[in-house]
């Protein structure tokens, strides 16, 4: 049985979101939490604000303090913003906002711009998913401050995240940002007050930089690339095909729902398959790539089968 006291506080946090500034959608999901008779998904929504991890949040996607949602995205992007504008007094700040191919994502990254905008940050929105190394790439690239990646990396179905990083002319210490980042019950600028949004592609300059690094001798290795959402793996494609390799890449289309299936370089499972993909007498690669789910790391094999 749920503890009295923890129940009752996450029935008043839930009776919280049923008034003013949240969707019907919203509001009926809670109503249901709190009608229904097993509290547990209630209190695993409500029990704690989502928290603090790794780069920013990650959770699981719905209604709830402990959920990844559009009022939980929207009051820590606010509460980004305003360190952001607390650290850079003298200028008008820039961030690069970027999104993954999970469902939400777009909308998420969306919100986070137009809050952004709206706190009077210039915002440099991707027009389609990007990996995070290359939100990273464009914010050197743009100059900006900051940048953000709506993301939950190699996390399973059903989950989210908020990414951020760091920006051009001065580091973002993560300590600092822990202190500002408190988005608990804090209001935040949007519906009316959205700025102007700039949306970019630097594709063509990553491609650039990247291809402009690697030293290729004459000969071209086969290469077999794997990747969870399309993002990475497509980039890691165009650069092989750029240095004449031929190419294979599996997964290209991006599925939105998530593959239960999902590269990552820590998993077992996951180099196993990419292993035998690489010896496969129809493809006999050299080396086979596989990403976690935004990009940022990556696991490499080759015939041998050593990673």
């Amino acid at each position: 049985m749920a503890n009295d006291e923890l129940l009752k506080e996450c029935t008043a946090k839930a009776q919280a979101w049923l008034g003013d500034g949240f969707d019907e959608e919203t509001k009926a999901a809670v109503q249901a939490m709190l009608d229904a008779e097993d509290k547990t998904p209630l209190i695993d929504a409500f029990y704690q604000n989502l928290e603090f991890g790794t780069g920013g949040l990650r959770g699981i996607m719905g209604p709830g303090t402990n959920r990844m949602n559009k009022y939980v995205v929207g009051m820590a992007t606010q509460g980004f913003a305003n360190y952001i504008n607390k650290a850079f007094p003298d200028i008008t700040p820039a961030v690069v906002v970027g999104h993954d191919c999970r469902n939400n994502g777009r909308m998420f990254a969306e919100t986070v711009a137009n809050i952004f905008s709206a706190n009077g940050i210039k915002v440099y929105l991707f027009e389609s998913l990007r990996p995070t190394p290359e939100i990273s790439f464009a914010i050197r690239q743009l100059k900006a401050q900051a940048g953000v990646n709506v993301t939950a990396s190699h996390n399973p179905n059903g989950w989210s995240g908020f990414k951020f990083g760091s920006g051009f002319s001065k580091t973002l210490c993560y300590d600092e940002i822990r202190r500002v980042y408190n988005y608990v019950g804090e209001s935040y600028n949007y519906k009316g007050k959205a700025g102007k949004v700039i949306e970019v592609n630097v594709r063509e300059d990553y491609i650039d930089e990247v291809v402009g690094r690697i030293k290729m001798g004459e000969y071209k290795p086969r290469v077999i690339i794997e990747t969870a959402n399309g993002g990475a793996g497509l980039f890691a494609y165009e650069v092989f095909q750029r240095l004449g390799c031929i190419t294979f890449l599996l997964n290209a289309e991006p599925d939105t729902s998530y593959p239960k299936y999902f590269p990552n370089p820590s998993d077992n499972n996951a180099r196993k398959t990419i292993e035998r993909l690489v010896s496969h007498p129809y493809i006999n690669a050299d080396l086979g790539l596989f990403f976690d789910g935004d990009g940022d790391r990556v696991g490499v094999t080759n015939k041998s089968g050593k990673c």
